[in-house]
């Protein structure tokens, strides 16, 4: 499946190699030196960067092993779980999904099951499960992911992982081409009820800083800003929620929790 640099449908390869000729003398000819395969140059640096070592086979239908057995090892690897260890039902930026890790993952996940590209953004809430169902959909009906990479050619970056996310929770390509565009505010509470609910549950307490919940939700979606919603403030996006939180501007530290 075509890449082309372009931003595409599912979890972007990259890997690149230079071949280097030995020093020659000056009166001896240049020797040409033959650029080692793609194939193999990207297969080193995917395998090397999820620590597999060099033997670890691309994957196929072929082999014996489910998807579900493929994707428990590239992710245990990169995350430092034992396969069997992962909880499938967490989602995975609770586990400690961070950037470098999410690169490797989906780099892996897209070069095994030759699949284009996805949005970081579109699968830190989702869990392993999800994400196994995606493979297996792509792997089964690659002429609509195909279909769907060239649609999303157009769109923006912010346009393609909501409709990832979108097949992350089970939609195909067909409704979701089809399907009205993503509510952005319904989008931003659901945000803030995750962050909300993540910082609660880890501190174990009932206010919040509302500078810390605005950090966990731009952890959670680095896209997130109050200002593209209409609000001047985060205080002020707050405030707009308040059926779903209560907001304590009492001193000059603003406390927020849910209701």
């Amino acid at each position: 499946m075509s890449r082309g640099g372009a931003a595409a449908v599912l979890p972007a390869a990259v890997g690149a190699g230079t071949a280097v000729a030995a020093p020659v003398q000056a009166a001896a000819a240049p020797t040409p030196v033959e650029d080692a395969p793609d194939a193999e140059i990207l297969h080193d640096n995917l395998t090397q960067g999820v620590a597999m070592g060099a033997s670890f086979a691309k994957w196929s239908p072929d082999s014996g092993e489910t998807v579900a057995q493929r994707l428990g090892t590239i992710v245990g690897a990169a995350m430092g779980y034992e396969p069997e260890d992962l909880p499938w039902e967490v989602p995975l930026i609770e586990l400690g999904l961070d950037s470098l890790m999410a690169v490797r993952i989906k780099n892996r996940v897209e070069y095994d099951f030759d699949l284009p590209p996805i949005q970081l953004t579109a699968v830190r809430d989702a869990n392993l499960y999800n994400v196994e169902e995606l493979i297996k959909y792509a792997v089964e009906h690659r002429d609509e992911v195909e279909a769907m990479h060239e649609h999303q050619k157009t769109q923006t970056a912010e346009e393609i992982a909501a409709e990832q996310a979108a097949m992350l929770s089970g939609a195909t390509p067909n409704t979701v081409l089809t399907a009205p565009a993503p509510d952005p505010q319904a989008a931003a509470t659901r945000l803030l009820t995750r962050a909300l609910q993540i910082g609660l549950e880890k501190d174990d307490v009932d206010w919040l800083h509302n500078s810390a919940v605005k950090a966990q939700m731009k952890r959670m979606d680095p896209s997130f800003s109050e200002k593209s919603l209409g609000f001047k403030s985060f205080s002020d996006f707050l405030r707009s929620r308040s059926d779903l939180v209560e907001l304590d501007e009492s001193s000059t530290t603003r406390m927020v929790r849910l209701r």
